[in-house]
């Protein structure tokens, strides 16, 4: 009987602090808002904000228990500061379920799916699998075991495989029936799964060199997307490229984004010293809010995201050394907080989780973001999304029918400046003219701030139609409600 009270006892406090109800929702599916449909809901009509990073296999481990241990950790932070979304790559050498032979699915690979999946159920997060990564047949690549391997060996003929070319691959029948036996077994497996978030084609697909170029990439996309949909109704499919940092990159993001069953427009950006494009030379938040911007201007009316944003050498190389000195997650704050206020559908997800998130015990920075959208529902105010300079800051405002957030950013103080330079940033104060929000006035009920450097709210008042910002650092967010 007292074991029964004590039970009884655990379970309503557990529903007290809004356990019940993560329960509840962790029973329905990810989809695109039937009401605004540049945002996710639930499939019970509530909304869905993804939060969380790139953490899409245990860099350079390869032993399951070790692997899975690390994983855990990770979604453990994850879940502690209130993230609900990841990714794995399904292709990563951990995860490889096609390892030894073309068609042969190993047992225990799978076995390593399902336990992750597992992990993401006990943490709240729900998982965007990426099918494939690979962009040679041959094992000609110098890599480190447990890292993420661009070669698949099994699909070679010489190795007993169907091909002799990765175009053979693409542009055959063949090719497809190959890629689509592969994910058939992996969707029919999880797709009453409500803890997978959607399936993704292929990570930076247009990094595969096909002799047929633009068209070849675009053409695979749609027949695979619509075969995949064919397969699973309950999940998003999507299909992605790789970081925008080229001219002659907007062509093909255009096209791949515009498919109309390519559920989410997803971008990935890096800080890159080999890109052309300025902006990835540039402060973060310029950067991040710059691929929303980009996507947003191809008029598609769905949700995006920006699937990879983080810093790296030139051209890739390796991770950028700016991340051994950004112990405070400078960089991980605009690219969490840049992209949802200019309009996308949830956080920016960072790479480098283990470079940067992990080293850097970041984690924290999850809550930040968190915290300064708390209480806010897309789906009911109809934000719009607009960028403004005001004295000291770029402001970038979210103006809904009752809610208008809005995210200052400190115009000089960035990572150049504070990593580079070693320039601590200074305080700064400011004020927001209510006519850069709205060209109707409109009745203000409260206004708040919210320092996420401080974790702290704080109210302030409206003074001959400015709203005066008290003294912050870097940057600080702006709740006005209104009548």
């Amino acid at each position: 009987m007292k074991k029964a009270l004590h039970l009884l006892l655990v379970f309503l406090l557990f529903c007290s602090f809004g356990g019940a109800q993560q329960l509840t929702d962790d029973l329905y599916f990810v989809r695109v808002s039937k009401t605004d449909p540049r945002y996710f809901e639930l499939s019970n009509g509530k909304l869905y904000i993804p939060v969380g990073p790139n953490i899409c296999f245990p860099r350079l481990i390869l032993d399951e228990k070790l692997g899975l241990e690390n994983i855990e950790m990770m979604y453990k932070n994850l879940a502690k500061f209130g993230a609900n979304y990841t990714r794995i790559m399904l292709g990563a050498e951990f995860f490889e379920i096609e390892n030894k032979k073309q068609g042969v699915f190993e047992k225990s690979q799978i076995e390593r799916v399902d336990k992750v999946l597992a992990l993401a159920k006990k943490y709240h997060l729900r998982v965007k699998f990426c099918f494939e990564q690979f962009r040679f047949l041959k094992d000609n690549t110098k890599r480190f075991p447990g890292s993420l391997t661009f070669h698949k060996p099994v699909y070679n003929i010489e190795n007993g495989g169907s091909f002799t070319t990765i175009d053979e691959f693409f542009s055959t029948e063949k090719g497809k029936e190959v890629y689509m036996n592969r994910v058939s077994f992996i969707v029919n497996r999880y797709k009453n799964n409500p803890n997978v978030f959607g399936w993704e084609l292929w990570n930076e697909i247009n990094s595969v060199q096909l002799l047929g170029g633009e068209q070849s990439t675009i053409n695979w996309s749609k027949d695979i997307l619509t075969r995949v949909h064919k397969l699973d109704s309950n999940h998003l499919v999507m299909q992605n490229l790789g970081s925008f940092g080229f001219n002659s990159d907007r062509s093909i993001y255009k096209s791949i984004t515009s498919i109309p069953n390519n559920d989410v427009a997803t971008i990935h950006r890096y800080i890159d010293f080999g890109a052309e494009l300025k902006v990835c030379q540039g402060p973060m938040d310029i950067l991040a809010s710059d691929a929303v911007k980009e996507l947003r201007n191809f008029g598609q009316n769905k949700p995006i995201l920006c699937g990879e944003l983080g810093a790296v050498e030139p051209n890739h190389a390796a991770p950028s050394k700016l991340y051994i000195k950004d112990t405070l997650g400078i960089l991980l704050h605009d690219i969490l907080f840049a992209p949802f206020f200019a309009g996308s559908a949830g956080s920016g997800q960072s790479w480098h989780w283990k470079e940067y998130l992990e080293r850097n015990n970041l984690w924290y920075q999850f809550e930040r973001f968190n915290e300064a959208i708390k209480g806010i529902n897309p789906l009911v105010e109809n934000f719009q999304p607009s960028e403004f300079l005001i004295p000291e800051c770029k402001a970038y405002a979210l103006c809904g029918k009752n809610t208008t957030l809005v995210w200052l950013r400190d115009v000089k103080s960035n990572w150049q400046t504070e990593l580079v330079e070693n320039k601590a940033p200074s305080a700064i104060q400011t004020s927001i003219p209510l006519s850069k929000l709205w060209n109707n006035q409109k009745k203000i009920k409260t206004i708040e701030i919210y320092d996420p450097w401080k974790n702290k709210w704080s109210d302030i008042k409206l003074i001959d139609n400015l709203i005066k910002i008290p003294a912050f650092k870097r940057s600080i967010v702006v709740k006005i409600k209104t009548l």
